[in-house]
């Protein structure tokens, strides 16, 4: 065959191969959270969506069944696939003109695990849990499957999932996984041999606040402005930066033209300090001054000092350590320096012309733009010095406030995870409506001191997330604060014991689970390192409450109580075997109508526990645990560790402040 005939012969055989018609490309995606490696849920009806040309029709098929679906006309699609049988390996196909071919499917049960730090914490990294290295080394599970959202606060509901890409779970991948969300998923794998989907959405230091919905919050009156504020911002990335910078900018004008310190010149020398308040410094001002509790704002602190003859001419260094947030120092009224981060420790020159002998001051301006004020170094850090010679500069200083920005708080940055709302528009949203088994959560840490509004806040978000995804039987299961700070040295009221409390609560909704961590918290860091027992504990819970086992997945939990006299006896469920740990039963007060607490000696006697105190002849309420590390002991047979728990609703260390109300 020559050359020519060649080419026309080729030429045939294409056109035949060709369709009669080519599909005109209909620009088919699909979020980002189906991509290789996926896990899908059995046995409920899985949304698939993404984005096409308006119009256009879009199938979807994965193990034999199938879904189709029509485009809107804002360009969205979603189909909805019939209920799966556990199984796999598949791929999931989606065809629109287009094909997007999705390998490696498993389709099992999936849990959204979220929450903050400690729910962040992985397995090795810098979290380093407990035997972290054997664990690495023996975390070969490959149906089990890891998706990491990535950090994204966001001003208005994401569409789009940002994250890491599904992962199959081996020493290399599990390292820098959520260790709370691998232990409680190896467990269920091991129990129920069915693969395990574990999304992570966490972000260290979040509030709960941070994590609801615009919806959830729009209820309650303090969130009205910050709510308001959110929705100012455009909704494009570029054209919110602007917005921000022009807003702060904004901000800082009214700050200074608001400033009574900078219009009466309070850095200067010689001004009378009558009126201002006393403050032994390093301190931050809210633990300390009851009337500046929720002050934030333009702070300003004035001290006095005399400078040695010696000093005179010579440059000197003023060490102040960290100032929450802002600073401008001032020495005898002239400005020696300022920084804008409220952990790094200030250290500012005094030129030589400054240095005079006799009577000097230094003043220093502090703008707290949120939470916590002051001076957060230690006394160490704080001192003047010329040379080989120093002067403490910790000690009694006077503060008064400049400006109270309250009602005008400063515009925090797009990335700034502590909005309201925020990352549950970034990191949540984008999530709705993918089929979960449910929910594991790890949060509550930085909201502490503000327990009496978690109370109310933490079953919102409960049931806010579970409107959001249709279901309002959705399980969501959740670790209670594990022990941390010094043991107390006597009975009182106490934030995290209350932020427990408020926990604790939330058990009355359908579907609800807790983990009690009480007995393994490490009182020197936040972090415990023995996530094997969260995890663990939490997998019980899902057992129970999800998979309809008959384990037992609770310590102790308080039935009833009943005073006789100069004792009290309680009685409990989940009590089969009740015993305590290492020596007597410890972790429990009584109070009379007095309400002071006193420790109380315990016995188990016949399945309950017994308590008295001679200090108080008549008891109307008993706590047990209420602290923040406390030293309780009770358990039940399973090994479980009896909650914290309180017989009294007496107003505690959050309680008397509406945080829910402005």
């Amino acid at each position: 065959m020559n050359r020519i005939c060649a080419s026309a012969f080729a030429a045939i055989l294409m056109a035949f191969a060709a369709p009669v018609f080519s599909a005109p490309a209909t620009g088919l995606s699909v979020s980002a959270i189906f991509a290789d490696h996926m896990l899908l849920q059995r046995d409920v009806k899985v949304p698939v969506w993404g984005r096409a040309l308006p119009g256009a029709g879009v199938s979807v098929s994965v193990a034999e069944v199938s879904a189709s679906a029509i485009t809107k006309a804002d360009s969205t699609w979603k189909a909805l696939l019939p209920p799966l049988k556990p199984g796999g390996p598949f791929e999931l196909r989606i065809v629109s003109g287009d094909t997007l071919l999705i390998r490696d499917v498993l389709i099992g049960d999936v849990w959204l695990c979220s929450g903050q730090s400690n729910m962040e914490m992985p397995v090795g990294d810098w979290g380093k849990v407990a035997n972290w290295e054997q664990e690495v080394k023996e975390a070969d599970y490959p149906r089990i499957r890891l998706f990491t959202m990535d950090h994204r606060p966001s001003t208005y509901e994401r569409t789009g999932v940002a994250g890491s890409g599904w992962r199959i779970c081996g020493p290399r991948s599990i390292a820098t996984f959520s260790a709370a969300a691998w232990f409680f998923g190896r467990d269920l794998q091991r129990r129920y041999d069915v693969p395990i989907g574990l999304v992570q959405s966490t972000w260290t230091g979040s509030f709960i606040e941070s994590w609801m919905s615009a919806a959830a919050l729009k209820q309650y009156p303090a969130y009205v402005k910050d709510l308001a504020r959110v929705r100012k911002y455009p909704r494009n990335d570029s054209a919110a930066q602007a917005f921000y910078a022009a807003d702060l900018a904004a901000w800082n004008k009214r700050i200074i033209a608001g400033d009574a310190g900078l219009k009466g010149a309070w850095m200067r020398p010689g001004l009378d300090t009558a009126g201002w308040l006393p403050i032994a410094l390093p301190s931050m001002w809210e633990p300390v001054i009851p009337s500046l509790s929720n002050f934030d704002g333009v702070m300003w602190f004035r001290r006095s000092l005399d400078v040695p003859a010696l000093w005179a001419g010579k440059k000197a260094v003023v060490s102040l350590g960290p100032v929450d947030d802002w600073d401008s120092t001032f020495f005898n009224g002239t400005p020696i320096g300022g920084v804008r981060k409220y952990y790094q420790p200030r250290v500012y020159d005094v030129p030589e012309s400054l240095m005079k002998a006799g009577a000097a001051n230094i003043a220093v301006r502090c703008v707290d733009t949120w939470s916590g004020g002051g001076f957060s170094g230690t006394p160490a850090q704080m001192y003047i010095k010329c040379g080989a010679d120093s002067i403490s500069l910790a000690g009694p200083w006077f503060l008064k406030p400049g400006h109270d920005a309250a009602d005008d708080p400063m515009p925090q940055p797009l990335d700034w995870p502590h909005k309201p709302l925020v990352l549950f528009n970034g990191m949540i949203a984008p999530l709705i409506p993918y089929a979960l088994r449910g929910v594991i959560w790890y949060q509550g840490e930085s909201n502490a001191d503000r327990a009496a509004q978690y109370r109310a806040l933490f079953p919102a978000m409960i049931r806010d997330w579970r409107a959001h995804w249709g279901n309002e039987k959705l399980p969501f299961l959740f670790v209670q604060l594990a022990g941390y700070q010094k043991p107390p040295v006597e009975p009182g009221d106490d934030a995290w014991a209350e932020l427990r409390d408020a926990q604790k609560s939330a058990l009355s909704l359908p579907s609800a689970g807790m983990a009690v961590a009480i007995d393994v918290g490490d009182s020197a860091d936040i972090h415990p390192r023995n996530k094997q027992a969260v995890g663990g504990r939490l997998a019980l819970a899902a057992r129970a409450r999800v998979y309809g086992d008959t384990n037992q997945y609770s310590g102790p939990s308080l039935k009833s109580m009943k005073v006789d006299g100069p004792s009290v006896r309680l009685t409990f469920d989940h009590a089969a075997g009740l015993t305590a740990r290492n020596g007597d039963v410890r972790g429990f007060a009584v109070a009379g109508a007095d309400r002071k607490w006193y420790w109380a000696s315990a016995a188990i006697e016949d399945g309950s526990v017994v308590v008295s105190c001679p200090q108080v002849p008549a008891p109307v309420a008993v706590r047990y645990g209420w602290a923040s590390n406390p030293g309780c002991n009770l358990y039940n047979a399973a090994g479980l560790p009896a909650s914290p728990f309180r017989t009294d609703s007496w107003p505690g260390t959050t309680d008397g402040r509406d945080f829910l109300v402005k």
